[in-house]
């Protein structure tokens, strides 16, 4: 069936969720590159980087670049502080929490978000896997120097796919998002 779910595929993700849950103290770079559509269905590409710092459960600081901006996000767990070096401008409120919660919080009240936020919630009761509607494995591919598997999923309006490293590391290596809301189908891929 096209639609099918693979027990499998699912099953990665968990994997995957376990792992990225059980790490402490990590890094994160990502290349990111989304797409706009204008009125025509003429489609724009627009690339920005983001490079987190994290201590779990409750600190971080990210640095997102684009041509567009720089903002930095500085989260010590008591205070929530925005920076935008360009405007010598910040913004800071006080938050206790978890990152995850702290994502929640950023999106919900101040429109704000944490690139690569999925990371954060993959294996928490936040990110719940009995709403796909699809998921299959789609294979192998190298993202960089590494083997990973490819997964292929439905949800609603959005498709997915994540490339997650093969073997005891199950590290997501890179991620597209394909909004089919919209008949252009823009997508984004970190």
């Amino acid at each position: 069936a096209t639609n099918a779910v693979d027990p499998a595929s699912i099953q990665a993700l968990k994997d995957m969720g376990t792992f990225l849950q059980s790490l402490k103290r990590f890094q994160v770079t990502a290349e990111a590159s989304g797409e706009r559509v204008l009125a025509d269905g003429q489609k724009l590409q627009h690339s920005a980087t983001a490079t987190m710092y994290v201590d779990r459960p409750n600190r971080i600081r990210a640095v997102m670049r684009s041509a567009r901006s720089v903002r930095e996000l500085l989260y010590d767990g008591s205070m929530v502080t925005l920076y935008t070096p360009a405007q010598n401008y910040f913004s800071t409120v006080a938050f206790t929490g978890t990152i995850g919660e702290l994502i929640g919080k950023l999106e919900q009240r101040y429109a704000v978000e944490l690139p690569l936020s999925d990371l954060f919630l993959f294996g928490t009761p936040a990110a719940p896997l009995d709403k796909i509607e699809s998921a299959m494995n789609a294979g192998q591919d190298y993202i960089g120097d590494d083997i990973c598997d490819h997964y292929a999923f439905r949800k609603g309006m959005i498709d997915w796919q994540i490339w997650i490293t093969t073997g005891a590391v199950p590290l997501p290596r890179k991620v597209v998002i394909t909004n089919r809301a919209d008949e252009a189908r823009p997508q984004s891929v970190s």
